[in-house]
């Protein structure tokens, strides 16, 4: 094992990272970007012209806190919660996961939801316990092939309607009856690979500016 730049060391797992502390170095470029909490349904709506969350891991141990029976583990999320044959089949190698501490996410693609491998971010809403720490055995790397470990972390796919806020859609734009997860992956497929308006729009008036 060698330790990264700036931060602590890398854990591999057999066919792949199962997990990557925080390196602080990265975090610092960041820490102007939002959480993802602010995107998600329930919380304060997202404001308009603000720059999405970026590419890094930070400040996510207020992020589950341990509550086996959090947002992310039922009700209204409960149909978007990835079923126990996705998480016995790829055993969390292929999981991009996050959680709403997290200021950063992968890109989503028009097949979000119909493959993980790639596809976009998995939100799990009870990463760390109380005292902070992963819940997942990081020095295992066969911890997740454990079905209830990974259980444990209420992995479900981000909704139609936080990606949307994630994109910069205003909150008055709505999906058609019978698009959305899991009836239809239509809205999925609509938002798949899109531009985030405010970030190009920072990134254009940056540029002509400077």
């Amino acid at each position: 094992e060698k330790p990264m730049q700036g931060g602590p060391k890398k854990k591999r797992g057999g066919h792949g990272m199962i997990y990557v502390d925080l390196n602080e170095t990265r975090a610092a470029l960041y820490s102007h970007c939002r959480s993802i909490t602010d995107f998600l349904e329930g919380e304060k709506p997202m404001q308009g012209g603000q720059v999405a969350p970026c590419e890094d891991d930070s400040d996510q141990q207020d992020a589950g806190g341990g509550d086996e029976g959090g947002e992310g583990g039922g009700g209204e999320f409960a149909k978007y919660m990835i079923p126990d044959a996705d998480l016995l089949k790829w055993k969390g190698y292929v999981f991009d996961i996050v959680t709403p501490g997290s200021k950063r996410c992968s890109c989503f693609t028009k097949s979000y939801s119909k493959y993980i491998r790639g596809t976009g971010s998995l939100l799990s809403t009870n990463f760390y316990g109380p005292d902070g720490k992963c819940l997942l055995d990081t020095s295992d790397p066969w911890s997740v092939q454990d079905l209830a470990a990974m259980k444990r972390l209420q992995l479900r796919y981000f909704t139609e309607r936080e990606v949307s806020n994630l994109m910069g859609f205003p909150q008055r734009f709505t999906f058609p009856e019978g698009t959305t997860f899991p009836e239809s992956r239509v809205a999925y497929r609509m938002l798949g690979n899109s531009l985030s308006v405010p970030v190009v729009t920072t990134l254009l008036s940056y540029l002509f500016r400077e």
